[in-house]
């Protein structure tokens, strides 16, 4: 399978793109610490591909999409650090 998706940080209630970048050019040891104070979570944003011969999800309509991952999070049980991105309809 193939999902879209990004790492991310939540610090303080938002986004923190920051907390990612502590991780870069550090000691182990420093890195671990980051780990463990501010985990990362990877966000899925869309489902590309699954396999079989069918595979190729992306030409579908975003909806069956949208569909198709939660299920995928549903049947798997997906926990964090696996993430579904929220969805809003415009209306």
């Amino acid at each position: 399978m193939i999902l879209d998706g990004e790492i991310v940080i939540w610090h303080d209630g938002r986004l923190a793109f920051e907390r990612l970048l502590l991780r870069l050019n550090r000691r182990p040891a420093s890195v671990e610490a980051e780990v463990r104070s501010s985990p990362a979570h990877f966000v899925a944003f869309d489902l590309l591909r699954i396999d079989g011969p069918d595979g190729d999800v992306a030409r579908l309509p975003y909806r069956e999409r949208r569909a198709r991952r939660e299920a995928l999070f549903a049947d798997q049980e997906l926990q964090p650090p696996w993430t579904l991105c929220p969805m809003t309809l415009v209306l």
